[in-house]
């Protein structure tokens, strides 16, 4: 992930919105996503692209010509050559797991690309004004309330709350807590986090998903945390229940980021004490003190004319310490045979300091 997003943007699809917006009001946001948060590619050859951006006759503009200087908008990346490729080879795409696509075609065939792959592939007759906007929400949980009438609380937050998170094919989380209390032999953090991606996984998917975690472990209770761990990762799959495959690595540290939080694709799910909200396998909120907890989930454009650091830049920054805790970690592997130094890890790939999880790209 990059601190700004890419945007791979077919020309017809990229005018047509562009015309939208300059036409008529309601696309304000649209437009300042294209114009500081993201670096747009297009499906033009450098010379079709410099004939538009540095046009010979000032009498026949390009309406991208005319569109991109009034908004101030970078001049395109040319990218022919992807976009051929992406037309050739339709699983391309997952090359680029964390950028969005931006296609003349129906809304159907977009939606078909995002259950197949889970990256956001957008038609151009969905675009609207609020569309990252209103995938959000924020809520307060009160201790010892039940959440929602399911017994999966996580999901009955999303449901409550009209949330569809955007599509996902992998996932990190962070959260130096999530392995510190127990409730009726369950580690509250570890029930929280099965029905948590219960709630999220996407239902359909062709490709494998990967997740990341990263928890702190205690000196004491080291080699029995790492057996619960291990036992719950290899249990996951089955609690799940999804066709596709599902790869699980956990990390201990004890230096994580400072935010307790997950990262997808395009959206995030943080929380102020951490993910152990529910008691296990519960929608009654868990009781730790007094203390209210709360969640809340964003994309990552969700109010792009924010001051300040923008959440895609900050996601950047903690999927980068995540990435160098998790390098350290695979450092720290002798060849399979035992866990020596601090942090240790569950279920990481051997013989590679190369993570799958493709938030990391």
């Amino acid at each position: 992930m990059d601190s700004k997003a890419t945007i791979y943007a077919e020309r017809t699809a990229l005018t047509d919105v562009l015309r939208k917006a300059f036409t008529k009001d309601g696309l304000d946001n649209i437009i300042e996503i294209f114009k500081s948060h993201s670096n747009i590619c297009i499906d033009l050859t450098d010379a079709e692209l410099d004939s538009i951006f540095n046009p010979a006759d000032l009498n026949n503009l390009d309406d991208l010509f005319t569109i991109f200087n009034a908004y101030d908008i970078s001049v395109p990346i040319a990218l022919k050559d992807f976009f051929d490729l992406m037309k050739a080879q339709e699983d391309t795409i997952i090359s680029k797991p964390n950028a969005l696509f931006l296609r003349d075609c129906p809304s159907q065939d977009a939606q078909m690309l995002r259950d197949k792959y889970g990256v956001w592939v957008i038609s151009k007759e969905e675009v609207t004004n609020r569309m990252f906007e209103l995938l959000s929400f924020k809520d307060e949980f009160v201790p010892d309330k039940n959440y929602g009438r399911g017994d999966n609380g996580w999901k009955n937050i999303f449901i409550g709350n009209g949330l569809k998170l955007p599509p996902s094919n992998s996932l990190i989380i962070s959260d130096n807590f999530l392995l510190s209390n127990e409730r009726n032999g369950h580690i509250l953090g570890l029930a929280n986090m099965t029905h948590l991606l219960d709630a999220i996984l996407p239902q359909k998917l062709s490709i494998p998903y990967y997740i990341l975690i990263l928890g702190q472990g205690k000196d004491d209770k080291e080699a029995l945390l790492i057996k619960r761990v291990t036992e719950w990762k290899d249990g996951l799959a089955t609690a799940l229940n999804r066709s596709y495959d599902i790869h699980v690595e956990f990390v201990f540290s004890k230096n994580l980021i400072h935010r307790r939080i997950l990262y997808m694709n395009y959206s995030f799910i943080g929380t102020e004490k951490g993910f152990k909200i529910f008691e296990p396998l519960s929608n009654k909120v868990y009781r730790d003190g007094d203390q209210r907890n709360s969640a809340w989930a964003y994309t990552y454009f969700h109010d792009p004319f924010r001051a300040g650091r923008r959440e895609h830049q900050l996601a950047n920054d903690d999927i980068e310490g995540v990435k160098a805790i998790y390098k350290t970690a695979r450092s720290n592997y002798d060849n399979g045979l035992k866990i020596v130094g601090i942090p240790k890890f569950v279920g990481a790939p051997l013989g590679t300091t190369f993570s799958p999880n493709r938030i990391f790209e």
